[in-house]
């Protein structure tokens, strides 16, 4: 089974954890509900994580003031945001990208608890945001 993103022995406690986190909160709790939340399971099953990671953004040679964050960087250095909307938009998942491009590229997850069912959407560095989704570069956007 290819637990992706994470190795092996870490993937089963974060997906856990997920999915405890939905099953007690349910859906209609704030993204700080749901991320506090989430660091409780981590702490108690031992996952390595850092909360509310800033990320560096460079144009045309400066670091611009302006950081967006990821909710989490877990084990190993992949990023897990955290949404609570209806459903996932692109806009959704712009800080995990750019967050792995900033790092030169990997995978992180984006995880949604506001829709029906939980959300986990796998981005991966190379993506390019195209409409509604993430796409592959070279995929559905224009000049790629």
């Amino acid at each position: 089974m290819d637990t992706w993103p994470l190795r092996r022995n870490t993937a089963h406690p974060i997906l856990q954890s997920l999915l405890d986190v939905r099953a007690e909160l349910g859906r209609g709790a704030t993204r700080e509900v749901y991320v506090e939340a989430l660091a409780t399971e981590f702490r108690a099953r031992r996952v390595a994580f850092e909360r509310e990671v800033p990320t560096d953004l460079w144009y045309r040679g400066q670091l611009l003031a302006a950081r967006p964050t990821v909710a989490f960087v877990v084990e190993h250095g992949s990023p897990l945001d955290v949404v609570a909307s209806e459903r996932l938009v692109a806009a959704d998942e712009a800080a995990t990208l750019h967050h792995l491009r900033a790092r030169g590229g990997g995978h992180g997850l984006v995880v949604n608890f506001g829709a029906p069912r939980l959300q986990v959407r796998r981005v991966h560095a190379s993506a390019v945001l195209s409409g509604d989704a993430l796409a592959p570069r070279g995929v559905g956007a224009a000049g790629a």
